[in-house]
């Protein structure tokens, strides 16, 4: 019913975006999958990126709290240390750095650091909500962290973490993807995952909340991963003779390509 990254996994590609309903498990299943590799392994081995320096001052005490109360992890409390995720092991008390949160507005005081047992990048809620928000030459930015992280390794993989908040954003426009229209949408080095979790959907529309919302424009949204801010109402279709047209109104500084 809920999230999993187990087919996205199997493509193997650098890049694995993940466009899925609000409440699906997205957030939680790489969290859990970045606990999991660094309790295995005893090092830091997942980074997770967030917009801005806010973004991560509001999660970090609160980060693997869901963890907790699903006793996902047992033998291991954890906590948050200078954006450090640090698990200690009840019953020897050893304690390890397993994860960092990291503003991605900061990528230059962070990005010279070397996190050669990473293996997973995660950026969570990397299309904007408002449509609007984004770094000047963000992508930029976050090609250039994960450089950092990646460097010669074959085995990272990086995941983007979204809702479907709208077509129009600077990573689609960077991998020119502009139809989602299967579950999988397969680049040279990107996978797109359209989630469709059709029974998370009618569990989630049998809620109170999810009644109130069900048949408005935001449920399409939140409930049935439509995209919330793109309109096409008054797009015409192509005329006859025509091989391509565009026509995109947005921020200019959004679409800046590496």
């Amino acid at each position: 019913m809920f999230y999993s990254s187990h087919q996205i996994l199997t493509y193997k590609r650098i890049y694995n975006i993940i466009v899925g309903e609000r409440g699906v498990g997205k957030t939680y299943n790489f969290t859990k999958l970045g606990i999991a590799e660094g309790i295995k392994t005893k090092q830091k081995s997942f980074v997770w990126v967030r917009r801005y320096e806010a973004d991560i001052d509001d999660i970090k005490g609160d980060f693997t709290k869901d963890m907790e109360a699903n006793n996902e992890f047992p033998n291991y409390t954890f906590e948050c240390i200078k954006g450090n995720i640090i698990a200690r092991n009840i019953v020897t008390q050893e304690k390890f750095i397993i994860g960092e949160l990291i503003p991605l507005s900061l990528y230059q005081r962070k990005k010279s650091k070397p996190r050669p047992f990473v293996k997973y990048i995660v950026f969570d809620e990397f299309i904007a909500e408002d449509g609007t928000s984004y770094l000047d030459n963000e992508v930029y930015k976050f090609i250039n962290l994960c450089d950092t992280i990646i460097r010669h390794r074959k085995n990272v993989r990086a995941f983007l973490l979204g809702n479907a908040v709208s077509m129009v954003n600077p990573y689609f426009a960077y991998f020119n993807i502009n139809d989602l229209s299967k579950n999988f949408t397969k680049g040279k080095y990107y996978v797109v995952e359209n989630c469709d979790y059709q029974e998370f959907r009618e569990m989630r529309r049998k809620t109170a909340f999810g009644k109130s919302i069900d048949g408005t424009k935001y449920g399409d949204y939140a409930i049935d991963n439509k995209f919330l801010l793109d309109d096409t109402s008054d797009v015409m279709a192509k005329p006859k003779g025509k091989e391509e047209i565009e026509f995109i109104q947005t921020h200019s500084t959004i679409f800046t390509k590496i």
